[in-house]
């Protein structure tokens, strides 16, 4: 594959950078508070019902039971066209980063919540974002799943582009909704990105081999 090592630099950053985050998160919090503060200022400044009851649904977008549906239907039809490879990439991003990864740096770094109301009830820690790492993990997935099985390069296009906005869209929920710090937000969009970067090659060549024994 032609850009795996760019992927792999892009993949190498967003991890190097989610570490440097979890180090000032566990060490030095109070270097982010600034800028935290200043992001939070900027999406709560107006906080009324219909914004309230819009993130509400967009936040659900990146919960578990959405995904686990949404994640579900789309397998069976990627099995159903024969794109084997792409539902076993998804699924493994879906349960890796998620039900894996998040939870276990969640205990790590041992973030408490924003002292902010919270207009929606979460109890476990709060860096990084479970939602945002979800969100970027399914949505990107999908995203560079479709440049790979479909044909139509506007139909391609459209899907990036609905996927980056929901994406974009789940993590400024998590903060208007004040169940999040702007830097667990970004630290989720890090992990995530860190995954699609890595295994996004592996997928690609497991895929072309897969053609290749069909067509034998």
């Amino acid at each position: 594959m032609k850009n795996k090592s760019t992927y792999q630099l892009i993949g190498s950053f967003c991890l190097v950078f989610f570490v440097m985050l979890g180090y000032l998160v566990k060490f030095y919090p109070a270097t982010l508070n600034g800028v935290d503060s200043t992001i939070q200022a900027a999406i709560r400044f107006n906080i009324t019902n219909q914004a309230t009851v819009f993130f509400k649904v967009i936040t659900q977008m990146a919960s578990l039971p959405a995904i686990i549906l949404l994640c579900l239907v789309y397998i069976i039809y990627l099995y159903r066209t024969d794109e084997r490879s792409a539902a076993i990439w998804l699924l493994t991003g879906t349960i890796l980063i998620p039900a894996i990864l998040v939870p276990l740096f969640k205990l790590v770094y041992n973030r408490e919540r924003p002292l902010l109301e919270h207009l929606v009830n979460e109890s476990s820690n709060s860096f990084p974002s479970g939602h945002s790492a979800t969100a970027i993990v399914f949505f990107g997935s999908i995203a560079l799943i479709s440049w790979q099985i479909l044909k139509n390069r506007t139909l391609k296009i459209t899907i990036s582009i609905i996927a980056a906005l929901i994406i974009i869209l789940v993590g400024v929920s998590r903060i208007y909704l004040g169940v999040h710090y702007p830097s667990d937000v970004l630290a989720g969009f890090l992990l995530g990105g860190a995954w699609l970067n890595f295994s996004y090659p592996i997928f690609i060549k497991k895929r072309v081999q897969s053609i290749f024994k069909r067509v034998k």
